[in-house]
């Protein structure tokens, strides 16, 4: 109880912070949830004690966004779970702990500076081999399409910043009690508003000036499949079959694109002749192209692939590139041999390629493809719309976390790949949820959990380059010059003492 009564305001930011991501969805939350934490701060001179609020609140959060590891248990011991669980809080925690150490209480800057180390250290969390963005601050706004129009400039971290810097305001005006930053907090708001209003206007029209004007007809099939039956060797042929039937019921309608989910078996799909032959079958004479995700193996090493088909026997692959840590691979497995735990993990991993890749479609149309969590990346998206690109296509399979909120999580960071970029995204997942995110952030259409439906849309092939998508994250570059700036403002000061 002493513990909970001297760390209420950080249990009140990790309150504020959880509310504003799924199942309970409050986004606004997140420009008030930061307060609390800011104010216990302000209060402290202790390095030592801000990193230990940092990291209570950072392990915390992460935790309460994280409890669909617990879904796991269905698949894994329960001890390696909870282990599993705490360790990757604890992780992501100490980067949080490392952002508030570096918290200048006396800073005339402070409003800057805070929300440039937050959002610096936000980017480099989502960096590395166990990097991951998930549960970002910006994340939390997915569901408010006029306030994240701003993300086709600055992108994801660009917006962090910008709730990280509300947080910082509001604290000055209501807190602190400073006047002047009353209005200065009211001429961002009303800047901030009208960007956001503009971009979203200015993209209407321009959506409404497309040269296909009828629209790209897009099925996508929600097959709907229970993680333990596609785990099950002897049932791979079933589900084959009825995907096929679904292809099948679907391709009669002729629309242009098929779309399938991650790893639609977990065997080598394309090397069972009669499953192939039956595709070959579907799409002759067809302008369709069937996407759909498979295992493959090059050489000696499996890849988790996704393959586009089209009439002609035209084939086309897109190989995973950022692979799920202790899942498709084991980070670390050379010090993990060393120290004896070489009988604890599996022996074999999935792997990458280097190889200049993409999915096409039946006339040459170049489909950016991400596959499960590489959505929640900005950079791989981007890349392959920089090339080229006229839609992103998202295959995935939440299956593993049944009910719980991990569908909803991934379904909100992908529509921030929409807005970043500027294109449709089509998202295919096993158990939902799937649906269509148009460029400006609007849901299409959406699936519910574990029903099995074909979505049926249109969507358009855009060629135009957002400006995030032709020049990136330069916000980082931005927050470390703020970052830089106020050591040097710093040394000079005590230079001159």
């Amino acid at each position: 109880m002493i513990f909970l009564k001297q760390n209420k305001l950080i249990f009140l930011s990790i309150i504020l912070f959880s509310l504003s991501f799924p199942p309970f969805n409050i986004g606004f939350l997140a420009y008030l949830a930061l307060i609390p934490l800011i104010h216990t701060l302000q209060q402290q001179n202790c390095y030592k004690t801000r990193f230990k609020h940092g990291l209570l609140f950072g392990t915390c959060s992460m935790a309460i966004f994280h409890t669909w590891f617990f879904k796991l248990f269905a698949f894994a011991p329960m001890i390696g779970v909870l282990s599993l669980w705490i360790l990757f809080s604890l992780y992501l925690g100490v980067f949080y702990g490392v952002i508030c150490l570096f918290y200048e209480n006396k800073s005339k800057w402070n409003s800057l500076l805070f929300p440039a180390t937050w959002t610096l250290g936000e980017f480099i969390r989502s960096c590395g081999p166990i990097g991951n963005p998930a549960g970002l601050l910006a994340y939390s706004q997915a569901y408010y399409p006029t306030l994240i129009q701003i993300t086709s400039i600055l992108g994801v971290f660009g917006l962090t910043f910008i709730i990280c810097y509300c947080n910082c305001l509001i604290y000055r005006c209501v807190i602190k009690k400073k006047r002047k930053d009353f209005l200065l907090f009211a001429l961002l708001s009303i800047l901030f508003l009208v960007t956001n209003s503009s971009l979203l206007n200015y993209n209407k029209t321009q959506n409404k000036n497309q040269p296909n004007k009828d629209g790209i007809l897009t099925h996508i099939i929600q097959p709907s499949h229970d993680q333990k039956t596609k785990l099950n060797s002897y049932t791979h042929n079933r589900l084959l079959k009825e995907n096929l039937e679904l292809i099948e019921k679907s391709i009669n309608e002729n629309p242009n694109l098929i779309i399938l989910p991650e790893t639609i078996t977990s065997s080598l799909n394309l090397e069972k002749k009669w499953f192939t032959d039956k595709i070959t079958l579907f799409l002759n004479n067809k302008n369709t192209t069937l996407v759909f995700g498979t295992p493959t193996k090059i050489g000696s090493n499996y890849h988790n692939s996704a393959v586009a088909l089209s009439k002609l026997q035209q084939r086309s692959y897109y190989h995973k590139q950022k692979l799920m840590p202790f899942g498709e691979y084991w980070p670390f497995r050379s010090l993990l041999n060393l120290i004896g735990l070489e009988d604890y993990i599996p022996g074999s991993d999935y792997s990458t390629t280097e190889l200049k890749q993409s999915l096409t479609t039946y006339n040459d149309e170049k489909l950016a493809t991400l596959i499960c969590l590489e959505s929640l990346y900005p950079w791989y998206a981007r890349k392959q719309i920089k090339n080229g690109a006229k839609t992103i296509v998202v295959l995935a399979n939440n299956a593993w976390f049944f009910d719980s909120k991990a569908a909803e999580q991934h379904f909100q960071m992908s529509i921030l790949r929409a807005v970043e970029n500027r294109r449709y995204l089509i998202q295919a997942s096993n158990t939902g949820l799937s649906g269509i995110i148009t460029p400006l952030g609007y849901i299409n259409s959406q699936s519910t959990l574990n029903e099995q439906i074909i979505i049926k849309r249109n969507i358009h092939y855009l060629t135009k380059l957002s400006f995030y998508t032709n020049y990136g994250d330069i916000i980082i570059y931005i927050c470390l010059l703020i970052v830089i700036a106020n050591s040097l403002i710093k040394r000079n000061h005590i230079i001159k003492t």
